[in-house]
């Protein structure tokens, strides 16, 4: 790598993004002795993760950023630029793989003249084992077979973002090659073998041209994607198909707590005793042969003819389910009453909390859109007043609840505000006007209350 380079670090997904990512959040002052740089941009956003750094382009509704022409979207660039006077500057999120986030690459060639994409690819077979586990994890319901089958032909959309997905790698990156340049596209391998030292962030490193590290304290509590037991898999694939996508979106958090339970019911003595492997030896083979030429040409054209996967079989059995259709029903029912009960005790939680931080003021609920009406529906909370400024919302919610306008307020502190708004800001703007605090006069819906219709996004 050169001076002053922008690395944008692209995945692909399956790839350990998340743990270069926690290493990067973490040890950023170590890198900074190196010459590089890892923006957080944590005065921007009330978030403190590791997806701060290249998720503020990826997830563009998530940190409020529409387009590049938004005020914070230039802000944030220009403390990139000014970072670059200074330092090699490091862009890291998978999501930059997908074609409709390539505008953020082109965006970046036109504001610095040294910017350099980093890849990491996994062999077809081993990512989309990993990917089908992924899937199952946002309410995928096919079992393996009819699932590949459709990601391969190039019609899968996901479950939780109807995003279309495969993994012909080569036309993308020669797609990327024309935004950056061949000799700015570096592709490796996400092959325990290949690393540096088998390691990936010390394969990372070597990329960085950090050759050794010596007398500095590295901090490696590094948080990964951990995989699922194949025991786990099959469990979630069941209670995918006994809720709906609603209880899916809103509770999906609360799966693995529900899961743990029924593993020891399903699955005694057995969980984790062995590696099981979704393809057999045949599938595994077609899929080698499929792409074998599409793989030798990347190898020729951007590593210097150094292979690109090295084609072992792993080691492990192929999973046969083992649950019966009784099994199965017990599952769906068993998950479903853990579910209500977890619910239930919820709603009386969330009720106690805005009791007492209301006091003796008046509950009023902003905003009763979707989100607003869904609250009502699910939280029975003694409010008294309906504020949304839509001049064409319905004025009577329920019986003796009306809806007026900010404009109508007349004592902003003799009430206790929950915002129903996933986009709050200029509210929260409205609320500090009023000399408001958050949590004492106010408090963010999506803070408190599980609703389908939140971008569930923010609860990652």
């Amino acid at each position: 790598m050169y001076k002053n380079t922008l690395l944008i670090h692209i995945g692909t997904p399956k790839t350990g993004s998340s743990s270069i990512q926690h290493f990067c959040y973490q040890n950023n002052e170590l890198l900074m002795s190196y010459g590089w740089c890892y923006p957080r941009f944590e005065n921007f956003f009330n978030k403190q993760y590791h997806e701060i750094n290249g998720g503020v382009f990826c997830y563009p509704d998530e940190f409020h950023i529409m387009d590049e022409n938004h005020p914070r979207c230039e802000t944030i660039w220009g403390n990139i630029l000014h970072d670059l006077e200074s330092y090699s500057v490091i862009l890291s999120n998978e999501v930059f793989w997908y074609h409709e986030n390539w505008e953020i690459i082109k965006e970046a060639v036109k504001k610095w003249d040294n910017v350099k994409v980093l890849v990491y690819l996994r062999r077809q077979d081993l990512y989309l084992e990993s990917h089908y586990a992924n899937h199952i994890r946002s309410g995928e319901t096919k079992d393996f077979d009819e699932w590949m089958e459709i990601f391969l032909n190039g019609d899968y959309r996901t479950p939780d973002t109807e995003h279309r997905e495969g993994i012909n790698y080569l036309q993308d990156l020669k797609n990327i090659e024309k935004i950056v340049g061949i000799e700015n596209l570096h592709v490796r391998t996400f092959d325990k073998a290949q690393w540096r030292h088998g390691n990936l962030i010390e394969d990372f490193m070597d990329v960085l041209g950090i050759k050794e590290i010596s007398g500095k304290k590295i901090v490696e509590n590094i948080i990964e994607n951990r995989a699922l037991s194949m025991e786990k898999l099959e469990l979630y694939r069941e209670l995918n198909r006994s809720i709906s996508q609603g209880e899916r979106n809103a509770y999906g958090f609360f799966r693995a707590s529900g899961t743990a339970k029924l593993d020891a019911l399903f699955y005694p003595d057995m969980v984790g005793r062995k590696k099981y492997l979704l393809m057999n030896q045949e599938q595994r083979g077609d899929i080698w042969e499929r792409f074998k030429k599409e793989n030798e040409e990347i190898a020729s054209r951007y590593r210097d003819g150094k292979a690109l996967f090295e084609y072992k079989m792993p080691d492990g059995v192929v999973w046969q389910p083992m649950l019966s259709n009784m099994q199965r029903a017990m599952i769906g029912a068993a998950f479903k009453f853990h579910l209500n009960e977890y619910a239930e005790m919820h709603r009386h939680g969330v009720l106690l909390t805005m009791k007492a931080l209301c006091g003796d003021r008046q509950m009023a609920l902003y905003g009763i859109g979707r989100c607003g009406k869904e609250l009502l529906e699910k939280y029975i909370l003694p409010f008294e007043i309906v504020i949304d400024n839509n001049p064409n919302v319905e004025k009577h919610v329920l019986p003796g609840l009306k809806v007026i306008s900010s404009h109508e307020i007349e004592d902003w502190k003799s009430l206790f505000f929950v915002i129903a708004i996933r986009d709050s800001d200029e509210i929260e703007r409205q609320m500090r006007g009023h000399q408001l605090i958050r949590n004492k006069d106010y408090v963010l819906g999506i803070d408190f209350f599980e609703l389908v219709n939140w971008d569930m996004s923010k609860f990652r």
